[in-house]
């Protein structure tokens, strides 16, 4: 006795086919149900608050570097009153602004410099936000007003009765001012002055280091770099001074020759939410200030804000609104051209089968199970990100597919049957389809879910619950409404007016309007859908002999040879991952912000015979949680050890960029009081030190405040280092891996390290092993399913060479299309799964740099991969024929066309639906079209070309199933598979109904016992990866 392999699908056949009959009875609840549910969840929309923290969305929820920055935020929480320039590691409300000589020009000389001043004072004195409190009726008055006096509104915000009105009138450049009509309600002005961070009693910091610099410079003072020394006072320039040339002094110290831009930061009060409003309502203000700012002749000016990339992440998604109008509607036409069939004797349109309206519906169903999914996730208070915009494209293109799979399906059912039976057939076959096309879409995207980095987690749930709740309208709602067209169809109603057609025969003696818009077919028991279409004749009579010729076959392993060759050369091209840059549009003011900081503050260059040319980055925070006793002398040399082991690793810019109160303070008891420090006196000098010099040193200590007055110390305290070299991802890697094995050397002193490129930096380290992960379980997916469905298991390794095949030149290719992915993915992805087995799994990754958008392309692409290769597959294994060239050109005749229309989550309807985003100017959305074109365009070709010649080649014997119980009716490939199903006028003809079967002398499938019958037939007939039973007539006969 046979194994049998179809059991499962069987019994969800039966079901559907029992289930087709009933919808067919009782279309109607079928039909309001998923309305009314469509419209409650809709209701979530009011809910719809988008998550726009890019450090949350695009970091690991379980990243060190949030551990590490919440370390220092619960020593040295950030507030007003203890604010410190350098010291904050959290960009809440901040806004950061460049200055960059033109021309190459000296920045610390005039008029450089006084551009420069001027440019603070117009921050620190023009930027005013206005929170005006207005009542209703004065609002619109006021607008009236200003819209007469014809001031331009910049913006206007409603809440409540609050409105935040901001009107700019330009002055001369000269007087670089920009004066404001002010609305007065009560009102209350808003400037830097009334909303930055402040340390005790003091000022606003601003910039004075700018001027103090620049100053010095200008009197002939040499200013050492990075850090300035003036006695027993220092500074640290590092960060804040960009493009520096340096010379070398007396004592080898470096001096600065000339620098190039300067680096301002301005702080703003984050806590509580209405001040943390303001502060934002003032970010904004000063973008659009800065972006209207005169132009300058001496400086040019780059600005980012904490609201920034949030902002950009936002135009994305506005940017997508208007096209997937565009794409919905493109769908809708293309829908209803594909559903107008023509009559057999003329080029008449056959407004019986013909079904415009109803394709139409099938798109508007797959619009409803996105509306759906969104809302009832938005419902239950899962979060949104913008990112999740770019789904629908996907999503609707693959409702429409499954629209087709559907509408096929009816139109190979013999339309003699009653309705109920046809669609009972058509279930069986399609709605098994469709379920595993589901379920394998879903559990694609669901495997997505479990990554720990936010914005792939919300992309993926998203798009798997839109695509589960498409799927159960496809087999109510839409198959209601099937079930209502295909009886009108059995009464020869036109199935746009529903009125009684002409028929085929009497065309000639009817009118004009008559021909175009009301001719219908009968049903012809003798003739009906006995032809083949062009399309399978061209395959089974042209393309498939050509392929199978010897030199055609040279040629395919030539081309795959060639082909496999690209896809390694692309992915030893792969570029680095993402960067904040890859989150913006290509017009935004933050991009150039983020080249000067590349070019001028994050680099360090060679040495050009005395002179340096130096760039360096920003301070890098390192704090010791656990502190020792540093009343012995031991244990604080041990501490500069630590610290001066910091100071001089690979990214760090040297012991003179070392800002440790401990070595400021020895230097101020040698210097000044002329004294070496006292060991158990050491704790009360530093309270003398810090009461003498409390800024900025005051907030890098902690104090065991429970201890007793004669036995105060130190629990924690933090020390902060300049960094350089750290301009490319692969660089921020090294250096964080660089710092914390540094910081492990001292076990003792539970040392951590942060600065906020750590968080981005901890993102590269963790996509690779995450989507590592993904393909490893994504694979072992398809695989199973193959098993489960082909029905030789041994042809399950066919389909996963292909789905690899696939994915690997996805990736390779995509990175010559000019699409950022990874750096060294595939080593790293090959080199992980290697090291899971022998290795320690904490050893981290240190050279990938894999982005959370590549992650989400990924996963789609190996959505895409496993369709062609599973189809093809079957198709070859199922054909009755014992030659392997023949059963190639079976497989093909069945599939050729199909696989070129309606593939997997695309062909031409997916390629359609997101054609309008090839020219959106943002690296995100750009990806997941490349993606998307690349993944149909590869497996098509390994689906046609590639597959076919190596199954010819390779599969022989004990991969192909036996003929020993094909009869004269034989068994052809004739497959309808998961979304592969032509429109009506191209459909495969001659599929036996399912009545029709159980009718018929049992012919067993190969793989069955003779003895199991007519039903046993059904179940192969309805297989999931199946093709139709198409019964080949050699004698031209029932």
């Amino acid at each position: 006795m046979r194994i049998r392999f179809d059991y499962v699908e069987r019994k969800i056949a039966n079901s559907f086919h029992s289930y087709g009959k009933f919808v067919s009875r009782h279309p109607l609840p079928f039909i309001v149900a998923p309305l009314l549910f469509t419209m409650a969840m809709v209701a979530g929309f009011f809910h719809l608050d988008p998550v726009t923290d890019a450090i949350y969305l695009f970091t690991p929820t379980d990243a060190p570097s949030k551990m590490e920055r919440m370390s220092i935020h619960e020593k040295w929480p950030l507030a007003d009153g203890t604010y410190i320039p350098g010291r904050a590691v959290t960009q809440a409300r901040e806004v950061q602004v460049t200055a960059l000589a033109r021309d190459g020009g000296n920045i610390l000389e005039k008029p450089y410099s006084e551009a420069v001043y001027r440019l603070d004072m117009f921050i620190q004195k023009r930027i005013n936000s206005i929170l005006v409190p207005i009542s209703p009726r004065d609002l619109a008055s006021i607008i009236a007003r200003l819209w007469r006096a014809k001031a331009p509104v910049y913006r206007t915000y409603v809440a409540g009765v609050h409105l935040e009105l901001s009107v700019v009138h330009e002055a001369s450049w000269s007087q670089l001012v920009r004066m404001k009509e002010r609305v007065h309600y009560n009102g209350q002005m808003h400037g830097y002055n009334e909303l930055c961070l402040h340390f005790q009693s003091d000022d606003c910091p601003g910039n004075p280091h700018v001027h103090l610099i620049s100053d010095l410079y200008a009197h002939g003072f040499n200013i050492t770099f990075p850090t300035v020394r003036m006695g027993s006072e220092s500074g640290y320039i590092g960060g804040a001074l960009g493009g520096v040339s340096l010379f070398r002094g007396a004592n080898d110290t470096q001096i600065v020759a000339s620098a190039s831009s300067w680096f301002l930061i301005y702080h703003l009060k984050f806590y509580p939410n209405n001040e943390s409003y303001v502060s934002g309502l003032w970010e904004n203000e000063l973008g659009r200030a800065l972006a209207e700012y005169p132009m300058d002749p001496y400086i040019s000016i780059t600005y980012f804000h904490s609201q920034t990339l949030a902002d950009e992440l936002k135009r994305n998604a506005d940017s997508l609104v208007p096209r997937f109008v565009i794409s919905f509607t493109m769908l809708v036409v293309f829908s209803a051209l594909c559903g107008v069939a023509f009559t057999s004797k003329g080029a008449w349109i056959d407004w019986v089968l013909s079904k415009p309206l109803l394709s139409v519906l099938g798109v508007v169903n797959a619009g409803m199970g996105i509306l759906s999914g969104i809302g009832l996730l938005l419902l239950c208070g899962f979060p949104y990100n913008d990112i999740v915009a770019v789904m629908p494209f996907l999503v609707v293109a693959v409702g429409t597919d499954n629209m087709f799979l559907m509408v096929a399906a009816v139109r190979r059912t013999s339309r003699t049957l009653p309705y109920e039976e046809r669609m009972a057939e058509c279930m069986a076959e399609a709605a098994v389809s469709i379920l595993i096309t589901a379920l394998t879409d879903a559990f694609s995207f669901g495997v997505g879910a479990i990554t720990p980095i936010p914005a792939v987690m919300i992309f993926c749930m998203y798009t798997a619950f839109a695509i589960t709740i498409t799927f159960v309208y496809q087999i109510t709602f839409f198959a209601a409404l099937l079930a209502l067209f295909t009886k009108w169809e059995a009464e020869y109603r036109n199935s746009v007016f529903l009125c009684p057609t002409t028929e085929e025969e009497e065309a000639k003696s009817a009118s004009v309007w008559q021909r175009l818009f009301n001719l219908g077919s009968r049903p012809n028991a003798s003739t009906d859908g006995k032809d083949l279409p062009w399309s399978s004749k061209f395959f089974d009579q042209w393309y498939g002999p050509i392929l199978m010729h010897p030199i055609s076959r040279v040629l395919t392993i030539a081309w795959f040879c060639v082909y496999l060759a690209g896809a390694y050369y692309g992915c030893t091209q792969l570029k680095e991952g993402l960067e904040p840059i890859n989150l913006l549009v290509e017009d935004s003011y933050a991009i150039p912000h983020y080249h000067i900081l590349q070019d001028h503050f994050w680099k360090y260059g060679a040495t050009l015979q005395k002179r340096l040319e130096i760039l360096f980055g920003a301070t890098l925070q390192i704090v010791v949680n656990n502190a020792p006793d540093l009343r012995v002398r031991g244990e604080r040399e041990r501490v500069m050890r630590l610290a001066y082991d910091m100071a001089t690793t690979s990214h760090s810019a040297g012991a003179d960029s070392l800002q440790f109160w401990l070595l400021e303070m020895s230097n101020y008891y040698k210097t000044q009081l002329e004294m070496d420090l006292v060991d158990v006196a050491f704790y009360g000098m530093l309270q003398h030190y810090l009461s003498a010099k409390p800024k900025p040193w005051i907030e890098d200590v902690l104090w065991n405040k429970t201890a007793g007055a004669d036995d105060v110390q130190l629990t924690a305290f933090r020390f902060l280092v300049g960094m350089r070299d750290i301009a490319s991802t692969n660089a921020q890697q090294e250096a964080t891996r660089v710092f914390r094995e540094a910081a492990a050397n001292y076990p003792e002193y539970n040392v951590t390290t942060f600065m906020p490129l750590w968080l981005f930096t901890d993102q590269y380290a963790i996509v690779v092993p995450n989507t590592v992960q993904n393909i490893i379980i994504a694979l072992a997916c398809m695989i199973l399913i193959a098993l489960v469905l082909i029905p030789q298991p041994m042809c399950s390794f066919w389909v996963a060479i292909a789905c690899a095949s696939i994915d690997f030149g996805v990736i390779g290719y995509m990175t010559l299309w000019d699409v950022k992915l990874v750096k060294d993915t595939l080593t790293d992805i090959l080199a992980t799964i290697a090291r899971s087995s022998i290795d320690n799994p904490t050893v981290p990754l240190i050279s990938s740099s894999q982005d959370a958008i590549s992650m989400i392309t990924i996963i789609m692409s190996i959505g895409f991969s496993v369709d062609y290769s599973a189809h093809i597959t079957y198709g070859y294994v199922v054909s009755p024929h014992l030659d392997a060239k023949d059963k190639i050109r079976d497989a093909l005749a069945a599939l050729g066309w199909p696989l070129i229309q309606y593939p997997h989550q695309g062909g031409l309807s997916t390629i359609l639906a997101v054609s309008v985003l090839a020219d959106v100017p943002a690296y995100m959305i750009v990806t997941f079209f490349k993606t998307v074109v690349l993944s149909i365009s590869i497996g098509l070709l390994h689906g046609i070309l590639f597959l076919p010649v190596f199954l010819s080649i390779f599969v022989r014997g004990c991969c192909i199933v036996s003929s020993d119980h094909v009869g004269q009716h034989t068994v052809a490939p004739a497959m309808k598979a998961k979304r592969h199903t032509m429109p009506d006028q191209f459909a495969i003809a001659a599929d036996l109904p399912y009545s029709l079967l159980q009718q018929t002398p049992a012919v067993a499938a190969p793989w069955m016992s003779p003895i199991e019958g007519d039903a046993n037939l059904y179940a192969y007939q309805s297989s999931a990866f199946s093709p139709s039973i198409e019964t080949s007539f050699h004698d031209k006969s029932h």
